[in-house]
């Protein structure tokens, strides 16, 4: 039971220690000039850059809807606002929309990775990010690290199987929307799709060959399949991550 929670509890403190630190900062700042008004307009300009952004996407102009979404994501008075995970989406679609493949993929995968308890983005996210390695379907590899990528369609399965396991907690299950319920029913078919598939190791095949060869003692993270998969993505999430360690130890010795 406790092994079978291991790669929910590791996501989860992960993405909590992600975004927590330091993400008030910005608000204590401004917390104690005017707590009214100029709290109101912020939270009004931060609205009104989100409907401009989905307003753009709606009249299909891409371009303008990438460049309004990177000014809203580089705007440190947004920083912490509870919107940034569809502003993501929507630049993630933006770019795939373009035919900008990797730019997509990468995005997609930001958000399903930073925003994974939001289920009305980080299903939609998964699920396309799972449809672009597929498609793309790139063979194992090796880093120039030593370390082996695994193949786009291993990989786009491990994802969203993991994706799945970390989401079908009953907490989070009971608290889905009928429409989030729906996107996320349609990431599990997707999954179950992949599984199917030539060539695909399951994650309950990948437990049950550790098993015959570790016993109890190990229950392979299949994150470490997800991180690889991610490729560059991957290698954004780490600059995310210590840029704001730096900006905490900053902040602490401030």
């Amino acid at each position: 039971m406790i092994r079978s929670l291991f790669p929910g509890v590791v996501v989860s403190g992960f993405l909590a220690w992600l975004v927590a630190p330091c993400a008030h900062s910005g608000e204590a700042e401004g917390s104690g000039s005017d707590p009214g008004g100029a709290a109101e307009t912020q939270v009004q300009r931060e609205e009104g850059s989100r409907a401009w952004i989905k307003l753009l996407m709606e009249r299909r102009d891409h371009a303008a809807a990438i460049a309004a979404a990177k000014e809203y994501l580089a705007d440190e008075r947004f920083a912490t606002a509870r919107g940034r995970g569809g502003v993501k989406l929507h630049l993630a679609m933006a770019h795939d929309a373009t035919g900008d493949l990797d730019e997509a993929e990468m995005g997609y995968a930001e958000v399903w990775v930073r925003h994974t308890g939001e289920i009305s983005v980080s299903s939609p996210a998964v699920k396309r990010w799972m449809e672009i390695l597929w498609q793309r379907n790139r063979p194992t590899q090796v880093a120039p690290d030593g370390k082996t990528i695994p193949a786009d369609r291993q990989g786009a399965y491990q994802g969203g199987a993991t994706y799945i396991e970390i989401t079908s907690r009953p907490g989070l299950l009971n608290q889905m929307t009928s429409e989030e319920r729906g996107r996320w029913n349609e990431v599990a078919r997707l999954v179950a799709t992949y599984a199917a598939e030539p060539g695909i190791i399951t994650l309950e095949q990948q437990r049950q060959e550790s098993r015959k060869h570790h016993g109890w003692r190990f229950d392979p993270p299949p994150l470490w399949y997800v991180w690889g998969a991610m490729g560059s993505a991957g290698i954004v999430l780490a600059i995310v991550w210590e840029r704001r360690r730096a900006a905490c130890k900053r902040n602490k010795s401030g």
